[in-house]
């Protein structure tokens, strides 16, 4: 079992590393013309696929196709 002590180390830590994160993507995607609401919401997308395809494997080789079709049509519709 963890110590009292060391997840609060881990917690203080973690949200450390959220914030330096969240800086680093808002100012990445203001250099690049995206708001950043937009590109948050695309990451948690991206990170929620990724753990759902884990549970349910549900990114088959044509799904991930579409998939890959769909964010080129969007990064030609912003550049």
């Amino acid at each position: 079992m963890i110590e009292r002590e060391t997840l609060l180390l881990f917690l203080v830590l973690l949200v450390g590393v959220t914030v330096i994160l969240a800086i680093l993507i808002k100012a990445a995607l203001e250099r690049i013309g995206i708001p950043p609401l937009v590109g948050y919401l695309l990451l948690l997308l991206g990170i929620a696929m990724g753990l759902i395809n884990g549970w349910v494997h549900f990114l088959t080789p044509p799904v991930r196709n579409a998939w890959l079709i769909l964010f080129h049509e969007f990064l030609k519709f912003y550049f």
